[in-house]
């Protein structure tokens, strides 16, 4: 169950009350970062065009975000 999802123009943040890996993808199915936790945050870089989670847990069970769509910045920090 995705409990919280919160975006600005710089994070996206994911909580789970029961998710125990959250995967952030972007186009094309991309995984851009996985964490092993129960929430993460995201930065994003401007390249990605649109980020979404993947939340799954012990149970093999996964919830999945709308996706967030990304302008275009240019900017490919890491």
């Amino acid at each position: 169950v995705i409990d919280t999802v919160g975006h600005g123009p710089e994070r996206l943040f994911v909580r789970s009350m029961n998710g125990t890996r959250i995967t952030f993808i972007g186009s094309s199915g991309r995984i851009l970062e996985t964490v092993n936790a129960n929430e993460a945050t995201y930065t994003i870089r401007g390249d990605e065009g649109y980020v979404r989670a993947e939340v799954s847990n012990s149970l093999d069970q996964t919830a999945w975000t709308q996706a967030v769509m990304i302008p275009h910045t240019g900017r490919k920090d890491n």
